[in-house]
């Protein structure tokens, strides 16, 4: 078998070599190939030289072409050149085989080089020769003292590579007319390794001076070199000097590393926050970190617990603490931790800022009914969190003509993750028009056409749903409304009764229905929203099909209701949304009221007669002498805009972050809609509105809820 001349290239890297620039390494060279099968090399490497110094190849591709796959061959090669130490890169290395009974060799080659790009070999030259008069102080015009060591340096390759150093010899300064130039805030040797970069561009950066060459190089504005230690730190960060880097990348303006640095900083937080590095850390890094939604945490508490070790380390640092609270997400520790941290630290409770803080924290624990009105930031979790707020859709109307295609789908959109999941489908088809509310993070879905006194429980910690007690009056297109431990289902019709005014109430802790009161004006298609202990009803069409204006209250606690005033136009199938203390009621054509809370001046015209717990009689029977809708002239609440081209219905309202998500629904022409818009009501000078996402499919007539939901129940991700 014959072996044709080929060509190989090969990687060379010197180890333990040592020259002073201009001797070249020469003498012969011994290299043994090793073959193993076809077409592949494994290894080559040099045995020996006459210098004595280790000089490795290590092949790149392929390149024997032929051998017989049968033998392993060990072949011999040898030839003479003197190789130079400027090349550090590629040699070409052409190759014959001889002394195998299986190859035959035509003639001995040896190695040699490529031809440079002119480019290369005049930069080469340049460079080579920059290092020349370097060590040899020729014609150098210009001494740089730093630690009180001298190096004479040339004006011009200083002020080419540096225009700190450019603006000093060209603005005539005292010591550019002096010849001497001293530096301060450098080490000598950091500056001997800078001027050994800018005259032969040779890589001088290693894990023991990467940080002070980084500085000095922004000091004296030498971008190539900043680009090359930045790079070589982007490679070195690791939980231990990840703070020390991020805050040399910030303070330079050096993004790219700046992020990496910030990243490994969330991602690592709990060894992080052990290093000297985040105890030297000042107020304004720490809020930084600590604020940020990407970082990774054991828990809350953890934080928390991090931040008040921080202010103890110094005792100066006891009046950083009320600027830190606020950053804290205290809603989200449990109880039991936020009242020892407000007992071990009284000073927070006379601070106006932390005080409100606290409250908040205080509410968010205390009000399992109303947690989801909660806009502050500090009731969001993180992206990192073991729970993930979510926006659940539940069953629906898929089509517009009769019979209409219901749904038992349960989908929700996390807002940490970005992405849709189902969730477990209702245990039964309750139709449309059925009623959902959410208590302590699970969900309660009532009644629907085809399941009029249906009740059922999304237990959102077992990930789980419950068939309850069923209604003692059956109904849809009525609401349902969470108080204190108890929901509460008001209005509706049963096919029977056009517009039911009887109110059950589920006590979710007996898990039993009772009769709880009636309202004075029976009404469907309407919305409802809970302030304090009082339901607050907006419109709704009546017993003789005709819309109200009419805002009707129930109070919760006494079982009674009153006519408090008049919207300023009469409605139907609006949506009402909580932002804390605030209601916002939403029309099909567009109109946002914005309602506030009238308990502080309640004009109760007309009020109830109280409700036994154990009356059951009909709808029907509490209507006989209804009051009448006109008997009220206080107008109430304002509307604070319009949504331009905004017509459609049976939609769905959620609010996140402080800003109300508009879901869903059907336009008047029949198009069934899956988008889902954000209004923004605190835009200056005019509300925003805009497209933020869409669901799966396009639904109407169905519910939506926000709650928080384990991550690890999130595992049926929608394609």
């Amino acid at each position: 078998m014959v072996l044709d001349q080929s060509t190989a290239v090969y990687q060379r890297i010197l180890k333990n070599c040592t020259h002073d620039g201009s001797n070249p390494m020469a003498g012969p060279i011994q290299t043994s190939l090793e073959k193993t099968g076809p077409d592949h090399l494994s290894s080559l490497k040099c045995l020996s030289d006459s210098s004595g110094d280790s000089i490795i190849y290590t092949l790149l591709p392929p390149v024997f072409k032929g051998l017989n796959t049968t033998f392993k061959e060990f072949l011999i090669l040898t030839g003479q050149k003197a190789i130079h130490s400027k090349y550090d890169g590629i040699i070409e290395l052409k190759v014959g085989a001889r002394n195998s009974c299986f190859l035959l060799m035509e003639q001995d080659q040896e190695i040699s080089f490529p031809d440079e790009d002119p480019k290369l070999r005049y930069l080469n030259t340049l460079t080579s020769g920059l290092g020349d008069v370097l060590y040899t102080n020729q014609h150098a015009d210009i001494n740089i003292v730093v630690d009180q060591r001298i190096f004479p340096c040339h004006k011009v390759i200083l002020a080419a590579m540096s225009p700190y150093f450019d603006a000093m010899f060209t603005h005539d300064m005292r010591e550019s007319r002096d010849g001497i130039v001293t530096l301060h805030d450098i080490d000598a040797d950091i500056f001997d390794n800078i001027l050994h970069f800018m005259y032969t561009g040779k890589d001088v950066v290693c894990e023991e001076n990467a940080e002070k060459m980084f500085r000095a190089a922004s000091l004296m504005q030498i971008p190539c070199l900043q680009e090359s230690c930045a790079a070589f730190l982007l490679s070195q960060i690791s939980h231990d000097n990840s703070i020390g880097i991020w805050k040399i990348a910030k303070a330079h303006n050096c993004k790219k590393l700046s992020d990496k640095a910030w990243q490994t900083i969330l991602e690592n937080f709990q060894m992080v926050s052990a290093s000297e590095d985040f105890a030297s850390l000042d107020l304004d890094e720490l809020l930084c970190i600590i604020q940020d939604d990407s970082l990774i945490s054991p828990s809350e508490e953890f934080v928390c617990d991090v931040a008040l070790d921080w202010v103890a380390a110094e005792e100066s640092r006891k009046d950083c603490l009320c600027q830190l609270i606020p950053a804290l997400r205290l809603p989200l520790v449990s109880s039991d931790y936020l009242f020892h941290m407000i007992d071990s630290h009284t000073e927070v409770q006379g601070d106006p800022a932390c005080r409100k803080v606290i409250q908040e924290a205080m509410k968010y624990h205390a009000c399992f009914s109303k947690r989801q009105n909660f806009t502050s930031s500090r009731c969001v979790r993180r992206l990192h969190s073991k729970m993930d707020d979510v926006l659940v859709v539940i069953g629906g109307l898929l089509s517009t003509t009769p019979r209409y295609q219901t749904t038992k789908e349960v989908l929700c959109y996390s807002f940490q993750q970005r992405r849709w999941y189902y969730l477990p489908s209702l245990p039964y088809d309750p139709g449309y028009e059925f009623a959902t509310c959410v208590h302590n993070n699970s969900l309660y879905v009532s009644g629907g056409w085809l399941k009029l006194t249906g009740m059922a429980e999304y237990k959102s910690h077992k990930n789980e749903w419950k068939v309850c007690e069923t209604l003692t009056n059956g109904r849809c297109g009525h609401v349902m409304v969470a108080v204190s431990n108890s929901i509460f289902v008001l209005g509706g019709r049963d096919g029977r009764a056009p517009a039911m005014t009887n109110i059950e109430e589920f006590n979710i802790n007996t898990e039993k229905w009772s009769m709880a009161g009636d309202l004075l004006l029976g009404v469907r298609s309407t919305s409802a929203c809970a302030i304090g202990e009082r339901i607050f009803i907006f419109g709704g069409i009546t017993e003789t099909d005709k819309d109200t204006m009419s805002v009707q209250c129930f109070d919760a606690r006494h079982h009674n209701t009153s006519i408090i005033g008049d919207l300023p136009f009469t409605c139907r199938l609006t949506r009402t949304v909580s932002l804390d203390s605030s209601v916002y009621v939403m029309a099909p054509d567009g109109r946002m009221l914005e309602f506030c809370d009238p308990s502080l001046s309640i004009i109760s015209h007309t009020q109830s007669k109280r409700r036994s717990r154990c009356d059951s009689s009909s709808s029907v029977d509490s209507m006989a002498d209804p009051p009448s809708p006109t008997s009220t002239t206080v107008t109430l609440g304002n509307v604070l805009c319009r949504i331009p081209n905004f017509s459609q219905h049976h939609f769905e309202v959620i609010q996140h972050k402080g800003e109300i998500l508009l879901v869903g629904g059907k336009t008047p022409d029949n198009t069934i809609l899956k988008n889902i818009m954000a209004i923004n009501i605190d835009s200056k000078p005019e509300v925003v509105v805009e497209d933020i996402l869409e669901m799966p499919s396009a639904r109407w007539c169905f519910g939506c809820v926000k709650t928080s939901i384990k991550r690890d129940y999130l595992n049926n991700q929608i394609p």
